[in-house]
């Protein structure tokens, strides 16, 4: 009966050990984050130029990523995700930029990585015009590793408010 109960102790010991391990965050290498700095590096290169019929840009995310984009539109899936790159306004090629991405901060959780980042977004008026900022925020992200490398699961964009302060000035 002791041997028993000894196992049983063991087991519910080494149960609990798996699920703390489980919510522990992934550990990180440094080409891991060299991989997901690319990733978003190829978000905007292939957002702004529709490259590869806009295959570049919906690559970034996994088949069923999702965009939340600053338009209040989502969407979802890489074909749809290609053909927002094809579709946006002010005209697609190697010179065209619209989407600044800064400021990456990446931290490890159990099932990935969670991405934030700082983004302005500028619009064409006119053919030939210059861009001019339309707004900004962040992009907050879960990224996971697959067969294909780092992937964007999720992107919401977070629109940037100035709140009144209550400080004095």
């Amino acid at each position: 009966m002791r041997i028993l109960k000894m196992a049983a102790m063991t087991c519910a010991a080494a149960a609990a050990l798996v699920a703390v391990q489980a919510q522990q965050p992934t550990r990180l290498m440094p080409e891991d984050y060299t991989e997901i700095q690319q990733l978003y590096a190829r978000y905007t290169h292939g957002f702004d130029t529709a490259a590869d019929n806009g295959n570049m840009f919906a690559d970034v995310f996994t088949p069923n990523g999702v965009l939340m984009n600053f338009d209040g539109m989502t969407y979802e899936g890489r074909a749809m995700l290609a053909e927002l790159a094809r579709r946006t306004s002010g005209g697609k090629g190697p010179t065209n930029a619209t989407q600044f991405i800064y400021n990456v901060l990446v931290e490890p959780t159990p099932d990935g990585a969670l991405g934030k980042s700082y983004v302005v977004i500028a619009q064409f008026s006119e053919p030939g015009e210059s861009a001019a900022v339309s707004t900004g925020g962040q992009y907050h992200d879960m990224l996971v590793k697959t067969a294909e490398g780092w992937r964007i699961q999720r992107r919401t964009f977070v629109r940037a408010i100035n709140y009144p302060t209550t400080a004095p000035r």
